[in-house]
């Protein structure tokens, strides 16, 4: 691998990301609780129901893994993932979130610029959640494209965005940025009318872009110290849907069938 393509992927970012992560088996519970009420799980959810007409035993792959969040979703409907990704330290935190929840998954070390023939072409749905974003220029699109690489005909893929109209998140980011927090690297929010490109470069038949609820989105980022406590004492749930969602909730995820 050249310095360059070793640079696009920022391997120093996530090495320290991942080292810097610490999971207890409350914690994965906990996780794992909140992901399965949220608006963008629902609407992938319902996507591949009626795409697929069930999730168990569908043949799934997370590209960009992280430590699985998504798959472990898709496991605990009975579907069979498979978690691809550069850094060993993810997938070993991975590993632990399904052994806590006592779910299956396959766990692929590689480089989705440089798709293993084992992974193309045979999964019934690819999926992401924050990975795309983190490069520029061409490869943005060469990340999404390898989704659709992964697919067999008539798959689906989910590819989940930062929104770059959404004031919250772009505040929690300047903030961190400026007082050096910040350790996601290079990050670029993507618009909505970049994704609808997206989704035409990489082949897509048919695709919705569905937007996250914007009222988290303003617990999430920046007034969660107040808003925590809402949610413990008074069992107020953020996670509903606003008229603000389609242009301005922070997670965009791009759903479509090849």
């Amino acid at each position: 691998m050249t310095d360059k393509e070793n640079a696009r992927s920022q391997p120093e970012v996530w090495d320290s990301v991942w080292r810097e992560t610490q999971l207890t088996p409350a914690a994965v519970r906990r996780k794992f609780a909140s992901e399965v009420k949220t608006l963008r799980w629902q609407a992938i959810r319902r996507a591949f129901l009626e795409h697929f007409g069930t999730l168990r035993g569908l043949r799934t792959i997370e590209l960009g893994a992280g430590t699985g969040d998504i798959s472990l979703l898709l496991a605990s409907e009975g579907a069979k993932p498979t978690l691809f990704d550069a850094n060993e330290r993810a997938l070993a935190i991975a590993r632990l979130q399904f052994g806590v929840m006592q779910l299956d998954a396959d766990y692929v070390t590689g480089d989705f610029f440089k798709l293993d023939a084992k992974v193309r072409h045979g999964f019934d749905a690819a999926v992401s959640y924050g990975v795309v974003e983190h490069f520029e220029g061409n490869d943005r699109l060469l990340a999404c494209r390898a989704h659709v690489e992964t697919l067999r005909p008539g798959g689906m893929v989910a590819i989940s965005v930062p929104n770059a109209h959404c004031l919250p998140y772009r505040l929690n980011k300047w903030r961190q940025e400026i007082t050096k927090k910040w350790v996601w690297g290079l990050e670029l929010p993507y618009t909505r009318k970049e994704l609808d490109a997206v989704a035409r470069d990489i082949g897509l038949q048919s695709w919705f872009i569905h937007g996250s609820s914007f009222l988290r989105d303003w617990d999430q980022f920046v007034f969660s110290p107040v808003t925590s406590r809402i949610t413990k004492y008074a069992g107020f749930s953020f996670e509903k849907r606003t008229p603000f969602d389609r242009y301005w909730g922070h997670a965009q995820t791009l759903i479509g069938k090849v």
